[in-house]
């Protein structure tokens, strides 16, 4: 997955770029922007997730943003079962899985642009790197477990949170709901850094289209367990893909008229 994922960014990133003629906004009759808001969704190598941006521009070529980004965290090894008497109304699950991993982040975003789309129109290419605080949510696993009568051929099903040390692959029947564990929720502090490039390919000067992608890195001081059977982790390192749409707004109407 992670293979993939970059080769597909290199692939994107070589063609915007290499398809570009580099702008000279500064010395023709142009537009320049005050305020922007962006907003969308990205995939990530291990997960997914949505972003939200208040941005304002203190030159052409400079953006400062409010960011605010949820992300879902999923584990390499994570992998889905049907319980072993294939029943049809099971639902499928994570043998091994302690918890979903979610978190808030909010920080600041700051981008560059270094190549300016001519005014009848392009790619804008731009290089941006943000940074802040975020919130781990930990959602405990429950599942749905097959107890089997002794003195009977009846069985029962009972909704338990999920015992590595008490539950087999046998006897999980099937994943219960999100919300049954969200009482039980886990918040940890932490922190996150992201750099990259933006392609801004909108066709209007007042809209915003943009293709982000790049690394990112989001760290906890509380070691975080998703399965079982594998390490706890303070860092999340992962390349991403994200599409964000918005709008934005003029400051002035003509430069240099």
């Amino acid at each position: 997955m992670i293979r993939t994922l970059l080769l597909i960014i290199f692939l994107i990133c070589y063609f915007l770029v290499s398809s570009q003629e580099k702008g000279i906004t500064g010395d023709e009759i142009g537009y320049v922007y005050r305020d922007e808001w962006d907003a969308g969704v990205f995939i990530h190598s291990n997960g997914f997730g949505a972003s939200f941006y208040l941005a304002r521009w203190t030159s052409y070529r400079t953006r400062n943003s409010f960011e605010l980004q949820y992300t879902h965290f999923k584990h390499p090894e994570e992998t889905k079962r049907k319980n072993i008497y294939q029943t049809d109304n099971a639902k499928s699950f994570i043998y091994g899985k302690l918890f979903y991993v979610n978190s808030l982040q909010i920080g600041i975003d700051r981008c560059i642009t270094f190549n300016e789309k001519p005014y009848w129109g392009g790619i804008d290419v731009r290089w941006f790197w943000s940074g802040g605080g975020q919130i781990f949510w930990l959602v405990p696993v429950y599942v749905e477990i097959l107890h089997k009568s002794t003195t009977s051929s009846f069985s029962y099903i009972t909704v338990e949170r999920y015992d590595p040390e008490k539950h087999t692959l046998e006897d999980i029947y099937s994943r219960d709901s999100f919300w049954t564990g969200f009482s039980k929720s886990k918040i940890y502090p932490g922190a996150y850094v992201k750099m990259g490039l933006s392609f801004d390919f909108s066709h209007t000067t007042n809209r915003a289209r943009l293709l982000e992608t790049g690394m990112m890195l989001n760290f906890s001081p509380i070691p975080i367990k998703i399965m079982a059977h594998s390490p706890s982790q303070n860092i999340f390192l992962n390349a991403y893909l994200k599409l964000l749409m918005g709008k934005k707004y003029l400051f002035q109407r003509y430069v240099n008229q």
